[in-house]
């Protein structure tokens, strides 16, 4: 049963990256349904062992996940509200990856508190490098806290590195969830809502999503 559904996720992503739409809101049924079988994914490895602190954050984050998505996707179907939906979406994400957040969290205090310094520097360069080559409008501070949140996320996820093929999946979709957004960024904030570069955000950030929703299958 799970094969079947893990699969037909798989399928029904493919087609909605790569297969042309007639509209923007069969564009939103699509991109809906793939984020739903996600939720189904984890519900149904949630409910195989419910008392498992990991696959219960893990399960709130890709409910998130799939309302950010509808989030995003919305501004298509009604521009009017693009700044609105986008930071819908913007805070469906950053609540998602607070779940992610805390299924990872082992670390020591002192130690959490040197990654944050880390990942807080890194926004600052990286949002630096960034306005140069696009323009937030008026949105930085919002920016600035999500980026700020999924890199404490992703090192949270490389000391997890050498968990074995946990460790190994874990970080390769951390790694794709910093790729995707950083082409969103591009394709929100720079013009380049380009099919070629959009097709590319989505098959990393589903890559992302398939990677963190095997996790729960490895974890103990």
């Amino acid at each position: 049963m799970f094969l079947f559904l893990y699969v037909s996720v798989i399928m029904f992503i493919l087609y909605y990256i790569y297969m042309p739409h007639m509209n923007s809101f069969t564009t939103l049924g699509w991109k809906s349904v793939s984020s739903l079988g996600f939720v189904i994914l984890g519900a149904y490895l949630f409910s195989l062992a419910p008392a498992v602190s990991y696959r219960q954050y893990l399960l709130l984050g890709l409910l998130l996940g799939a309302i950010g998505d509808v989030f995003l996707a919305l501004p298509y179907c009604y521009p009017k509200f693009e700044k609105q939906y986008f930071l819908g979406g913007l805070t469906a994400f950053l609540f998602g990856h607070l779940a992610y957040i805390a299924a990872l969290y082992h670390t020591t205090l002192p130690i959490t508190i040197l990654l944050a310094v880390i990942a807080i520097t890194v926004d600052c360069i990286m949002i630096g490098w960034l306005q140069q080559r696009v323009d937030f409008q008026g949105m930085t501070g919002a920016v600035m806290l999500y980026a700020s949140i999924i890199m404490f996320m992703e090192l949270q996820a490389l000391t997890w590195l050498f968990s074995g093929s946990f460790g190994l999946v874990l970080n390769l979709g951390s790694l794709c969830f910093v790729l995707s957004d950083l082409i969103l960024v591009f394709i929100i904030f720079g013009n380049a809502d380009r099919p070629a570069v959009v097709k590319a955000n989505l098959s990393f950030y589903y890559f992302a999503q398939m990677a963190i929703l095997t996790t729960m299958m490895l974890s103990k």
